[in-house]
C-alpha cells in the first residue's frame, strides 16, 4: 500500500486483511493488561486471529477447506503447499501452545501465566505476519483502514493521516484527516446536486454548512 493512494489488493483480500489486523491489534492491546479478564480476552482473540489467518491464507491459495475444518486441519492443508516452510515458521510452536491454552481457558476456566502470554503474543504476531507475507506478499502493518476507501484522493489523504498517527505526529495527522473530511463533504454535496437537482442540492448544502462542522477552523491550513 502506498502513500499515493494506490490499491494493490483486491477488495476481498483487502477487507480480510483489515479485519485480521484489527483482530491482532485488539488481542495485543488486551495482552498488555495482566488482569485475568484481559488475559482471557487476549487469549481468545489472538487464537482467533491465528486461526482466521490460516483459513484466509488457505482460501487465497485456492485450498478447499470444510466449513467446520478446525485449526489443525487448516494448518495441515497449508503445509502441503509447494514452497511452504516445513520448519522454522516464526512463532509456530508458541501459536500451537496458545491454541491449546485457549481451549483450556474456554472449557476449563484455566488461564496461563503472564510470562507465557507475553511470549505467545510475540509468537502470534510473527506467525500471522509470515502467513500474510507468504500469501499476499505484503506486510500486515502496511495494510491500513483507509485502504478500504474506493476514492483515490480520499484514500491517499486518510492513509497519510494513519501513517502520521502511527508515528505520533498527531497535529499533521489531524490536518490530513481534516482535509479528507472537507473533500468528502464537497463530494457529497456534488452528489446531492446531481441526484436532486442544482436548486435542491444548493438548499441542502446550505442547510449543512449553516451548522458548525468538524475541522472548520483548519479549512485554510495547507496539508504539509
Amino acid at each position: 500500500m502506498t502513500s499515493t493512494g494506490e490499491q494493490t489488493l483486491g477488495p476481498s483480500a483487502l477487507a480480510g486483511l483489515i479485519r485480521l489486523r484489527m483482530m491482532l491489534e485488539r488481542g495485543l492491546l488486551e495482552a498488555k493488561d495482566s488482569s485475568e479478564p484481559s488475559r482471557h480476552i487476549a487469549l481468545v482473540t489472538l487464537d482467533g486471529a491465528c486461526e482466521y489467518a490460516i483459513r484466509f491464507s488457505a482460501h487465497h491459495h485456492g485450498l478447499s477447506l470444510k466449513p467446520l475444518a478446525d485449526f489443525h486441519e487448516g494448518l495441515g492443508a497449508l503445509r502441503q503447499l509447494k514452497g511452504w516452510k516445513q520448519a522454522g515458521l516464526p512463532g509456530l510452536r508458541g501459536v500451537l501452545e496458545l491454541h491449546a491454552a485457549r481451549n483450556q481457558a474456554q472449557h476449563m476456566g484455566l488461564l496461563p501465566d503472564r510470562e507465557l502470554m507475553s511470549t505467545w503474543t510475540l509468537d502470534a504476531e510473527a506467525f500471522i505476519g509470515e502467513l500474510v507475507r507468504m500469501a499476499f506478499d505484503v506486510e500486515l502493518g502496511d495494510v491500513m483502514l483507509a485502504d478500504a476507501i474506493r476514492d483515490e484522493d480520499l484514500r491517499g489523504l486518510l492513509s497519510e493521516a494513519e501513517r502520521r498517527l502511527n508515528i505520533g505526529d498527531f497535529r499533521t495527522a489531524f490536518r490530513y484527516a481534516d482535509q479528507a473530511l472537507l473533500q468528502a463533504r464537497v463530494q457529497w454535496r456534488g452528489q446531492q446536486d446531481g441526484e436532486y437537482g442544482a436548486a435542491d442540492g444548493n438548499r441542502r448544502a446550505g442547510g449543512v454548512s449553516s451548522l458548525p462542522a468538524a475541522g472548520e477552523p483548519l479549512d485554510q491550513l495547507a496539508v504539509q
